[in-house]
């Protein structure tokens, strides 16, 4: 059986599932979250929020959620010490870096409108 960052298949799904089921939730409560709440309040495993394998399952969460809906959640997740996103997110971004941080309000900014207007 191929196994991911040594998860079964079903498991690093339920927990990638589990990831964006709690951004989800911060956006429709209309706030920020923290690489470290996600990683405390996941029950499906247990990651290290500065772990290879939680930035994966993170990036991965994003992903299907901008596939299935257009959302950006990754922007929502931040740094306790910055209230920023990591640079990975930054890197991510479609503007230059004199308004990355006008990019940035934007995308958090549609997340809570997203799910303040259409909560599924």
């Amino acid at each position: 059986m191929t196994r991911v960052y040594g998860l079964t298949p079903e498991l690093w799904a339920a927990a990638r599932a589990e990831v964006r089921r709690l951004m989800q939730q911060a956006a429709r409560e209309g706030r920020l979250i923290t690489y470290g709440e996600i990683a405390s309040q996941m029950i499906t495993v247990r990651a290290h929020p500065g772990s290879y394998v939680f930035t994966a399952m993170l990036r991965e969460a994003c992903r299907e959620e901008e596939d299935d809906t257009g959302v950006p959640l990754c922007a929502l997740v931040v740094a306790r010490a910055t209230g920023r996103p990591g640079a990975g997110y930054f890197r991510s971004l479609p503007c230059d870096a004199e308004h990355l941080d006008e990019c940035w309000q934007a995308e958090r900014e549609a997340a809570f409108r997203y799910y303040r207007d259409d909560t599924p």
